[in-house]
């Protein structure tokens, strides 16, 4: 097995964010150690916005340089990317119908 080919396979996926502006930022899910910090808007945009590679994009201090509008259009965003590959709706409503 070829560990550099076995590491491309498993890279996180990612999905575009959709934002008015002329430049391509992705969501991805958190790595499992950030996973319990992903508590709040600041958090969750530090530790899943990233790049096309999958890479993370923003420190904590760029957050106030940007506008609080696309702020919360990513959080938006990232909670329903995190949703759906978590598949929590179905999962809550499972639990819901057991009881």
């Amino acid at each position: 097995m070829n560990k550099q080919e076995l590491l491309k396979a498993l890279k996180p996926e990612t999905r575009k964010v959709q934002l008015d502006v002329d430049m391509d930022l992705f969501i991805r899910l958190p790595t499992l150690q950030n996973m319990q910090k992903c508590q709040d808007a600041v958090s969750n945009i530090l530790y899943c916005i990233c790049d096309e590679n999958a890479v993370l994009v923003f420190e904590e201090k760029d957050l106030d340089l940007i506008d609080s509008k696309y702020l919360s259009q990513m959080n938006e965003q990232i909670i329903a990317f995190i949703n759906e590959m978590f598949d929590i709706e179905n999962t809550i409503e499972e639990h819901i119908e057991k009881k």
